[in-house]
């Protein structure tokens, strides 16, 4: 009877883990290591520029990822978009929705080279990640501080860093919020609340009305950056469903009282 409950208990334990579905696996959306497709739009982002037909904007591969350059003209602008934006004709690949009620995290390397910008509001590169909602935010990068776009993209909350080093940041987005980390620290250096933008008014195409998206790069007429990119990688639900089967397992132990030791003592009684 005792090898038969124990056994009853492993099986309703392994009916959890099962039942539980586990984290998507990481998704690297752009590898600037790879010699062979060493633009971003090589591997499944569309490219697109502001003026489309003979634009001033650089983009050029160095080693280990992109150089955009949009500074030689300041009205100019250049990105790298994860679903093509006007036609919606293509989508990169490895994208997966963003729902920000399971989380996701964007991990991007950026270094800014230099940035310019006429307004305070504006800034020469930024990031954008809409979730499946709408609800996102955007993240512009000057060479001294990083900070959020308003819901009416005015100046919301920053933080003062340098973005002169190439450095790995980490975009968490769970629930209502976002944080940023930098160089691997688990303590964010930014943190606010999602906005939704699609309710402003902006020119075609309005990239912040499409659900699961992102963006890297010039958004606006009133800045310009030179910026290297070599890595950016989507991390869908992280951790938190495993955690949470993990967490339930322990539970299950603890309230059954069996463990691998215990069932082979009950065994050896028998």
């Amino acid at each position: 009877m005792v090898k038969l409950v124990a056994l009853s208990r492993l099986t309703l334990a392994a009916a959890f883990l099962s039942a539980v579905a586990l984290p998507a696996p990481a998704a690297v959306l752009y590898d600037g290591s790879n010699t062979l497709q060493p633009l971003p739009a090589d591997q499944g982002w569309a490219y697109g520029t502001n003026p489309l037909i003979g634009p001033s904007v650089i983009q050029t591969s160095v080693p280990g990822g992109v150089r955009l350059d949009s500074t030689p003209v300041m009205g100019e602008m250049a990105g790298y978009f994860s679903l093509e934006p006007i036609f919606h004709s293509f989508s990169h690949p490895g994208m997966q929705p963003l729902d920000r009620a399971a989380g996701y995290i964007v991990t991007f390397d950026v270094k800014i080279n230099s940035e310019g910008h006429a307004s305070s509001d504006r800034a020469g590169f930024s990031i954008i990640a809409i979730s499946s909602d709408l609800m996102g935010i955007e993240l512009g990068f000057w060479e001294d501080r990083i900070f959020a776009q308003e819901a009416g993209f005015t100046h919301a909350e920053e933080a003062v860093f340098s973005t002169a080093a190439m450095t790995r940041y980490e975009l968490s987005v769970a629930g209502a919020s976002y944080a940023l980390r930098a160089g691997g620290s688990p303590t964010p250096i930014l943190m606010g609340s999602l906005r939704d933008y699609s309710p402003a008014s902006v020119p075609v195409p309005d990239v912040y009305e499409i659900p699961s998206f992102l963006f890297l790069g010039d958004d606006t007429s009133s800045a310009a950056a030179s910026v290297d990119i070599e890595y950016i990688e989507l991390v869908p639900e992280p951790a938190a469903l495993s955690l949470l089967a993990l967490g339930g397992l322990a539970l299950l132990r603890r309230r059954c009282g069996y463990g691998g030791q215990a069932l082979l003592r009950r065994r050896k009684r028998n």
